[in-house]
């Protein structure tokens, strides 16, 4: 249920087509209305003087209504294409991966729904104009949500114009990384084990239970899952990380107790797969998504390092949550304390590897880069106490200094680094990092004819 929530909400047909079915009713709604009052006699164009003002004849009607719709399919035709445009130029500049960024976007949805209906509605209320009736309630309608089309229509523009700079995309996905942070999957799966040092495992052997389709681990179903174990007495161990791709055939989980087959394919319904990353549960894809962004700015094709810098301080502020709210309990159990489910660990090093080293890997020679990356080095190392993470971010640290003495050449730029790493060591007390110096000289032409 939760794939199928997911894929309704990233579709551009089911908010679009809840507008458009809100219209047509409405269409139909104010026409036999005006018809079931013409039937008992009254007249809507002769109440008051105010409803004459409005009052039209058929040709008229015809032709404003035939208008609206013409305009407003126009419209929404250009509304489709500068969406696709926005796709396009964010997918080439920034990432592929925020393809579903612009799909699920309530208000781009909203704006197409609320031009498709309008558009919908006039057609509706057209058909029923003729010789002998003129739905004088509809026409003017039509007239109001012509004009709320065009309100529409200028706050899509605006929209649009913002949803592709770099900063409303970074800020996007912090937002929704964030979120997905705070909740910390797998906080909702059942409650954390308590128990010191490593649970115990049952003496048998598991039984092994295989993916029946390839994807991406997306979502677990953590209250089913623990119902499940709980009702069976089971103990079940996935082998995957959320976010991780399986192969069909390959094991997904682990299973310690008696299995039927109704229990495997349940058990197995609660590790959903889908053809690409999402958010809900996946907190690496945010991290992916903004890592892809700096790598994107620094390739030679773009060449933009401050995009890529402002990617970075997006990715210290991600991790400095992370590492804020402790890392939930990979051990997870029932209502009792009774260990039903075990996860792979989380862990720091591998989400700095999975971020600011790639980041150091293609940024090596550009001093804004490196200069950030040291920066988010020192923020984070006033956030965390932690040794194990400290040692982590010690030792990118040093890579950077490492790289920097081969890959940055002038003494300006390096003298910036010098003074930065320099800064960082003595604010957390540690001893200072030899100094990169002058660059390596290339040898000399005579020099070279003697190697």
């Amino acid at each position: 249920m939760r794939k199928l929530y997911e894929n309704i909400l990233s579709s551009l047909w089911f908010r679009p087509g809840l507008w458009m079915l809100a219209y047509a009713l409405l269409a139909v709604g104010l026409v036999s209305l005006e018809l079931r009052l013409r039937e008992r006699g009254v007249a809507l164009d002769e109440l008051s003087f105010s409803l004459s003002l409005l009052r039209t004849e058929a040709e008229g009607a015809q032709a404003m209504l035939g208008a609206i719709a013409t305009s407003t399919l126009t419209v929404t035709s250009l509304a489709y294409s500068l969406m696709m445009v926005a796709v396009v130029q964010t997918a080439n500049a920034y990432s592929p991966r925020l393809l579903r960024r612009y799909l699920r976007d309530r208000r781009t949805q909203h704006a197409l729904g609320i031009l498709m209906g309008t558009f919908l509605f006039s057609v509706l209320a057209l058909r029923s104009v003729s010789s002998g009736f003129t739905p004088l309630l509809a026409t003017n309608v039509a007239v109001l949500l012509a004009l709320l089309a065009t309100v529409t229509l200028l706050l899509f523009l605006n929209h649009v114009s913002q949803s592709i700079k770099v900063s409303s995309i970074i800020s996007l996905i912090l937002a929704r990384t964030g979120e997905v942070i705070a909740r910390g999957f797998p906080r909702d799966l059942g409650r954390a084990w308590t128990g010191a040092g490593e649970p115990a495992l049952p003496a048998e052997p598991p039984r092994t239970l295989v993916a029946e389709r390839s994807g991406y681990l997306q979502y677990v179903e953590g209250a089913r899952l623990i119902a499940l174990t709980r009702e069976a007495d089971l103990l079940v161990r996935s082998r995957w990380r959320m976010g991780d791709y399986v192969l069909a055939g390959a094991p997904l989980i682990e299973v310690w107790g008696a299995l039927d087959d109704e229990r495997t394919d349940a058990l197995r319904r609660t590790f959903v797969l889908g053809a690409e990353r999402t958010l809900p549960q996946d907190a690496d894809f945010g991290l992916l998504q903004l890592t892809d962004i700096a790598l994107r700015a620094m390739s030679p094709g773009v060449n933009d390092p401050s995009t890529a810098a402002a990617a970075l301080d997006a990715l210290c502020h991600l991790i400095g949550q992370s590492i804020e709210r402790a890392p939930p309990s990979s051990r997870r159990c029932d209502e009792d304390g009774q260990l039903r489910v075990l996860l792979p660990r989380w862990r720091f090093v591998d989400l700095i590897d999975d971020t600011f080293l790639r980041v150091l890997q293609y940024g090596e020679g550009d001093v804004m880069v490196m200069s950030r990356l040291l920066h988010a080095c020192e923020l984070l190392l006033y956030r965390t106490q932690d040794e194990e993470h400290a040692a982590t971010l010690w030792a990118l640290v040093d890579a950077i200094h490492e790289r920097a003495r081969t890959s940055i050449t002038l003494p300006g730029h390096r003298r910036q680094l010098d003074d930065r790493i320099s800064s960082l060591c003595r604010a957390h007390g540690r001893a200072s990092l030899a100094s990169l110096g002058a660059p390596p000289q290339s040898p000399s032409r005579a020099d070279a004819s003697t190697i």
